[in-house]
């Protein structure tokens, strides 16, 4: 069960007119409900002291990305943020948080957290138009006999916002387990080469799955791929496939070997902030293609 934690501290004035908070003031609020005490972020991160003086291990706690949602979740002028926040005690857990950041009183402020748990991964994520209106997600998380490392449960979850903070909604479904068929109702924009190295917006690279198959375009030439699903939740291995033929100058036919070189050494997917993570081994080094989703386009 989620844990729901009501009120946060103020940070930034803000003016008589409020907006949808802007990723830069939520990247430098101050949020409770996470650490024993308030963190304030500088650039989307806080660290705490060292356990031992003189460790490299502390405390942290960081903005995921730059995800946000934007939405009128308490009927006042304004719209609300909803983002996430990943905390780490200096182990190889991973605590994610999701946060409610609004005006009150001419400041902005964070007005409730809840903490999804360990690990766990964020598939997709939206604020709803109905009323009363809510934050519903899909989270990829541990099942019964799954490892913390390999969660394999997909769970809805969905919460209301009011005066008490965030309240926990039920939802009718069952959980089910993952499969390479929850990527197949999007389409997959190559935005990150790794978690630091942007990739280029043009020419785009894309990535689709059907029935045992990735494809898209390799920035240059339409291309497939098999793939086949592992032994563990997330584990996959990306064999032989084929592409057009035509010929592009660089920059194009740099990005097509290059993604052709990366898809083939592709052993995980996964999700972060609902964003679709391919990792990889290539030469001896590890790594993690990031990409976005989209409404995919109907085919003849």
């Amino acid at each position: 069960a989620a844990v729901v934690l009501a009120g946060c501290s103020r940070s930034a004035t803000t003016g008589s007119l409020p907006g949808a908070p802007t990723l830069e003031q939520l990247k430098n609020l101050t949020y409770e409900g996470i650490e024993e005490d308030p963190v304030k972020l500088s650039d989307g991160l806080w660290e705490g002291d060292p356990f031992v003086e003189g460790s490299a291990l502390r405390p942290s706690v960081r903005l995921v990305g730059d995800f946000v949602l934007t939405g009128d979740l308490d009927g006042r002028p304004g719209d609300e943020a909803v983002v996430l926040l990943s905390n780490n005690e200096g182990g190889t857990g991973d605590f994610v948080h999701l946060a409610v950041v609004g005006h009150r009183e001419g400041e902005l402020r964070c007005l409730g957290t809840v903490s999804l748990g360990d690990r766990v991964q964020v598939v997709s994520a939206v604020v709803t138009d109905e009323k009363p209106r809510r934050v519903e997600m899909e989270l990829l998380e541990a099942g019964p006999d799954d490892g913390a490392c390999c969660p394999g449960n997909l769970v809805k979850h969905a919460w209301t916002f009011g005066s008490m903070g965030l309240t926990p909604q039920a939802f009718d479904t069952e959980p089910r387990r993952l499969s390479l068929d929850v990527l197949a109702d999007r389409e997959w924009v190559l935005r990150h080469w790794d978690r630091e190295e942007k990739a280029p917006d043009e020419p785009e690279v894309t990535l689709s799955y059907d029935e045992g198959r990735f494809a898209g375009s390799n920035g240059c030439n339409n291309y497939f791929s098999a793939v086949e699903e592992g032994g563990s939740p997330g584990e996959i291995t990306v064999g032989p496939g084929g592409a057009t033929k035509m010929f592009c100058p660089d920059p194009a036919g740099s990005i097509e070997q290059r993604f052709g070189q990366l898809l083939g050494s592709v052993n995980r997917y996964g999700f972060v902030a609902g964003q679709l993570v391919l990792s990889y081994e290539f030469e001896g080094r590890y790594g993690a293609m990031i990409f976005e989703g989209r409404e995919r386009k109907e085919t003849e």
